[in-house]
């Protein structure tokens, strides 16, 4: 099995588990485009991430995608063939999720991510569109304050709006538009421009 059938595979999965809120993306470029996330669930309160690797993949790279996933993301889970289950375990932190596919393309979920409250400030930061980091630190907002005065959680909100506002319309045409049975042109829709900025 591909990254493509893993990725089909959880997105049927998502589909049934994610909340009406929640939008999904694909191929999500993250940290000034320097990491993509393969699969993100997105809404006002929460951001997450989904990495698939299959049994083809290597694995030494992994801890360093988490680590990445860790400061821009406020959940991580990572997917893997069932068969790569107990060699993942050791090496995957305790913070990230594991999902895994089993031959007959069945998921199942092993444990949840750890969420985190709020990102730091840069990551946040990261997220936004250069007119909103331009709009927050003119001071434009509702309160006047700089975009250095703003608390981290209130800073972490105004970043998961942001990506949501930019997620949830491709999403919604995706629901509107994809057929009864998903097929990689479905996962197609749900990919976004180059970098969510």
């Amino acid at each position: 099995m591909d990254e493509a059938h893993f990725k089909l595979v959880v997105l049927r999965w998502l589909l049934i588990n994610i909340a009406e809120e929640e939008a999904i993306a694909s191929e999500i470029q993250f940290s000034n485009g320097l990491n993509r996330a393969d699969l993100v669930v997105s809404s006002l309160r929460r951001l997450c991430s989904f990495e698939i690797k299959t049994p083809k993949d290597d694995y030494r790279r992994l801890n360093r995608q988490l680590a990445a996933y860790r400061r821009s993301f406020l959940e991580s889970y990572v997917v893997l063939s069932s068969s790569s289950l107990t060699a993942a375990r050791d090496i995957l932190p305790s913070y990230a999720g594991i999902l895994t596919i089993s031959d007959d393309s069945n998921v199942t979920l092993h444990r949840k991510a750890s969420p985190r409250k709020r990102l730091a400030r840069e990551d946040s930061i990261a997220w936004l569109r250069a007119s909103e980091i331009r709009k927050l630190s003119s001071g434009t907002r509702s309160n006047g304050s700089p975009l250095e005065t703003i608390p981290e959680f209130e800073l972490t909100l105004i970043a998961l709006a942001s990506v949501y506002e930019r997620i949830r319309p491709k999403y919604d045409a995706f629901k509107r538009e994809r057929g009864s049975i998903l097929n990689s042109d479905d996962v197609g829709m749900l990919s976004l421009p180059s970098r969510v900025r």
